[in-house]
């Protein structure tokens, strides 16, 4: 079937939206405390603000505006005693989100997820899972930032409280960011070439490998490792 709605508000209480296949659209989505959706349809919503968690489960695509999980509201979704705020996508297809703030953790897994130039802020930690490529866009973490993709992973400004996991899975996988600032380690591991601008890892090593490397600058209050695989080259500015 198809669902279309404009802006949707619940003050004090749930919001319910059942489809098995089919899409669904709405405009803004307000609510105080859980937002849960489990479908099969393809979704464009404009944006979700919950008081605790948001999480969207399909096996179709999805395209999402603003996402904001405040953290004033009732953990009431029986996800366990002081496990809220957290913002939860596991998308079938391809997922894009213009913008999310999780007084918690942002967690996805997808097809392909992109922000494009937008911003993921969390209090806790950012966890990325995709079978094809990964943009992060501009993306701040209290906790770790961890990324595993199929595909390649691409960055503009990304900071973690924690250290920054970055992993290209694929035969071929690429890695490339402009500023990456770590409050643990930072690594960074691809099957292809790797090329990254300032790596900052104020609490631990910098470990970068790939098909090539290269590396403009990186400061560490550790040890630094560069690898460019067999026959590969390893470029650097300052180190």
């Amino acid at each position: 079937g198809v669902i279309t709605s404009g802006d949707l508000t619940a003050l004090s209480g749930s919001i319910s939206i059942a489809n098995i296949l089919g899409t669904i659209t709405t405009g803004l989505v307000s609510l105080s405390d859980d937002f849960t959706l489990s479908t099969s349809s393809d979704l464009d919503l404009a944006g979700v603000t919950a008081g605790d968690d948001i999480r969207i489960t399909t096996s179709g695509t999805g395209a999402f505006g603003t996402l904001t999980a405040t953290g004033l509201g009732t953990d009431n979704d029986n996800d366990g005693a002081g496990d809220g705020s957290n913002i939860v996508l596991s998308i079938g297809g391809a997922a894009t989100v213009d913008h999310a703030e999780a007084d918690n953790d942002f967690t996805a897994s997808a097809a392909s997820f992109a922000t494009g130039l937008n911003t993921i802020i969390t209090g806790g930690d950012i966890a990325i899972t995709t079978l094809g490529d990964s943009a992060l866009g501009a993306s701040q973490a209290g906790g770790f930032i961890t990324v595993s993709a199929g595909g390649n992973i691409d960055f503009a400004t990304i900071s973690s409280g924690g250290f920054t996991s970055l992993s290209g899975t694929g035969l071929s996988s690429t890695i490339t960011g402009t500023s990456a600032t770590s409050g643990a380690g930072f690594s960074a591991n691809g099957a292809g070439p790797v090329t990254l601008g300032s790596v900052t890892a104020n609490g631990g090593s910098i470990s970068v490998s790939g098909s090539g490397v290269s590396l403009t600058n990186g400061t560490s209050v550790s040890s630094i490792f560069l690898s460019g695989g067999a026959g590969g080259i390893v470029s650097t500015g300052t180190l």
